[in-house]
């Protein structure tokens, strides 16, 4: 090395003003290339390593995020199932009252029915009684009607459920 700078000092001498500046700043140049190429492969290597920590950083924060968003569904859902088991419960109680009601509504028009047919055989007809017989099976029938329709809107919403 010392027998380079001798000969290349021995060479600047020999050179004009100019051209050893000249020189001199060609080799710095060529340096500080040398030390970029090397620093620019460092930024390189270091920025590679941030945007890989970043990428899994980033991806275990979607991956936790999303457990939890799930974790809350199914609490959700599963608060919903038991609100509907719930709803299902009233309406079945619902629908077990209106059967019980059209089934004494019904008993209770087949009796007057029966009702009918026997005043109708001992009195020879009398048109009050058939009248107010006629009028009481009517209000039943129409009770029994709402009662059916109202059984059906129960059954349509239980199996909506």
């Amino acid at each position: 090395m010392k027998n380079q700078m001798y000969s290349s000092s021995a060479a600047n001498q020999a050179m004009p003003f100019s051209e050893q500046e000249d020189a001199k700043q060609k080799r710095r140049q060529e340096r500080s290339m040398a030390r970029g190429v090397k620093s620019n492969k460092q930024h390189v290597i270091l920025l590679s390593a941030i945007w890989i920590v970043l990428m899994g950083g980033g991806y275990l924060l979607a991956n936790h995020y999303i457990e939890n968003s799930r974790a809350y569904i199914d609490a959700r859902l599963q608060e919903a199932q038991a609100a509907n088991l719930k709803q299902m419960a009233k309406i079945e109680e619902q629908v077990g009252k209106l059967s019980t009601e059209l089934s004494t509504v019904q008993a209770g028009l087949g009796s007057i029915q029966e009702g009918l047919q026997m005043t109708g055989e001992t009195l020879g007809g009398t048109d009050k009684t058939k009248q107010a017989l006629t009028t009481r099976i009517d209000t039943l029938n129409k009770q029994l009607t709402e009662l059916r329709t109202s059984l059906k809107k129960l059954e349509d919403a239980a199996r909506a459920w």
